[in-house]
């Protein structure tokens, strides 16, 4: 029991991380029907973001992730009001501007802080234990603060104009517009949110291992997964895919080896794309 208990936990821990991402991505899909593949690179930006202030300037680690998330939102502004602007469901052109933009920042990324891999050190060492279960701070610390922000993000949808603003947006621009919403203040808004979740993600992320140039990729496949297994456009969906992903990987790594979790993933987002395309939350 505490085996599976143990199990449980992190797979919970872990998908928290993973919703963070996801809502991110979905975010930007909802409001502007773009599939944004520069999105990892928004989260690469966010774990250099920690490397740099908190890692190499030694600053505080909660501060060094307010800064990281804001200068992340901010780079996502930008994008949108030069390169996105004037794209609504241009699938093929918007595909080959995130992919440029992603190359940019890659290359940009290993300009300034080189081609080898950096490391964060965690700003907790601490271990709590009890009935059986172990649970490092390292790893709790990222779930909590992703797990408040994810929160967040809902509550501020659900009750605050402007996130109603975006709810609409997302249901119906042309009768939003209609209805007095200025639609470029709701796309600016949505990249700004959904650049910062990314770059909370990477600043959570970096302690937990290497960081590089390329280290956005691994996260964007798994959260193209997830926005289709909950449903592109839903953030509840985003949700639940990203749990049903953090509790895959936790359960099929202990009875399978490391690639098994992936196989099953990626055999469910196959699965799900063939019998029911919109994913469990999303629009028929």
């Amino acid at each position: 029991m505490e085996f599976y208990l143990q199990l449980l936990i992190n797979g919970l821990l872990l998908s928290l991380t993973y919703i963070l991402f996801a809502l991110g991505l979905t975010l930007i899909f909802g409001i502007m029907d773009i599939v944004n593949f520069a999105h990892g690179d928004f989260f690469m930006l966010g774990a250099f973001g920690a490397y740099f202030f908190y890692g190499a300037f030694k600053i505080n680690y909660f501060l060094a992730l307010l800064v990281s998330m804001a200068l992340v939102g901010v780079l996502g502004i930008l994008a949108e009001k030069t390169l996105f602007y004037r794209l609504r469901r241009e699938v093929v052109l918007s595909f080959i501007i995130a992919l440029g933009l992603s190359m940019i920042l890659q290359s940009g990324t290993q300009m300034v802080f080189g081609v080898p891999d950096q490391y964060v050190l965690p700003p907790y060492q601490t271990v709590f234990r009890a009935f059986g279960v172990s649970v490092p701070m390292r790893t709790l610390l990222p779930a909590l603060i992703g797990g408040a922000l994810a929160v967040g993000l809902v509550l501020f949808m659900r009750y605050v104009k402007q996130g109603r603003m975006l709810r609409a947006v997302a249901m119906d621009m042309d009768a939003s517009a209609l209805q007095g919403i200025s639609i470029a203040r709701a796309r600016a808004l949505a990249w700004f949110l959904g650049c910062v979740l990314a770059g909370a993600a990477g600043v959570l992320l970096a302690p937990m291992g290497a960081i590089n140039a390329s280290i956005g990729q691994a996260p964007l496949v798994k959260a193209f997964g997830i926005v289709i297994i909950g449903g592109l456009g839903s953030v509840p969906g985003a949700i639940l895919g990203g749990l049903l992903l953090g509790l895959v990987e936790s359960f099929g790594s202990a009875y399978i080896d490391a690639s098994g979790p992936t196989m099953i993933w990626f055999g469910l987002v196959i699965l799900m794309l063939i019998v029911r395309p919109q994913g469990l939350l999303g629009h028929a």
